[in-house]
């Protein structure tokens, strides 16, 4: 094979080699995005979720709470009126 024409083959794998690698690079980027894309959208699935049991927490201690206060004002009753509040 003549030098010249080796030389130039040479160059043109090396721009192919370059190319290739590139289009992988912009490959791997491409993948790189979906995959933060998804994240993102898993992020503000969580987060919703989480107001959520937030919310539903917020719900169960007022529930409680109200449960609990009348059982004090139950025994306060109790106690002014001199029963003994174990009894019940």
């Amino acid at each position: 094979m003549d030098p010249e024409m080796k030389s130039l083959l040479t160059v043109l794998l090396d721009k192919v080699e370059r190319i290739e690698a590139n289009m992988a690079t912009k490959d791997d980027i491409a993948r790189l995005e979906d995959e933060q894309r998804l994240l993102r959208e898993e992020q503000r699935q969580m987060k919703d979720e989480q107001r959520q049991m937030k919310e539903m927490l917020s719900f169960v201690r007022l529930k409680e709470i109200g449960r609990l206060d009348g059982r004090i004002d139950q025994l306060a009753q109790d106690v002014a009126l001199g029963r003994n509040p174990n009894a019940a």
